[in-house]
């Protein structure tokens, strides 16, 4: 079960600092998070700041994000998604569903029904266990 676990992870990881799926990831957090600082937000995804600042650069580039001077220090810059980058969050929310499901097509809909509840029960108990740990 852990090796399956960590290279599912791994995986996941993977993915998730490429393309689409760092896209989808920064712009759920700046739908989530309006206001959010690129810094702030770097330590969020467990990136690089500079990594981030780039990946928002291009999304304000095409007109998903804007990029604000901070109030509060003006030194710094806060971000909010767009009409269009709610679209594109949900386009791309729309195309990792349909990867998702190619990833179980032929499963029986018992075992991806149990899958998903033993995914809730693993993230309940993570997150109970990382307050419990803080």
């Amino acid at each position: 079960m852990a090796v399956a676990l960590f290279t599912l992870f791994g995986h996941i990881q993977r993915a998730g600092r490429k393309g689409n799926a760092a896209t989808a990831a920064l712009l759920r957090l700046i739908a989530e998070r309006i206001g959010i600082r690129p810094s702030e937000a770097a330590l969020e995804l467990g990136l690089h700041q500079s990594t981030v600042t780039r990946q928002a650069q291009a999304l304000e580039a095409a007109g998903f994000v804007t990029s604000e001077v901070d109030e509060n220090d003006r030194r710094a810059s806060t971000l909010s998604i767009t009409p269009a980058g709610r679209r594109e969050l949900a386009r791309l929310g729309e195309d990792g569903l349909a990867t998702f499901v190619s990833f179980v097509d032929g499963w029986k809909r018992d075992d991806v029904r149990s899958l998903g509840q033993l995914l809730e029960q693993l993230t309940t108990t993570l997150a109970e266990t990382k307050q419990r740990d803080a």
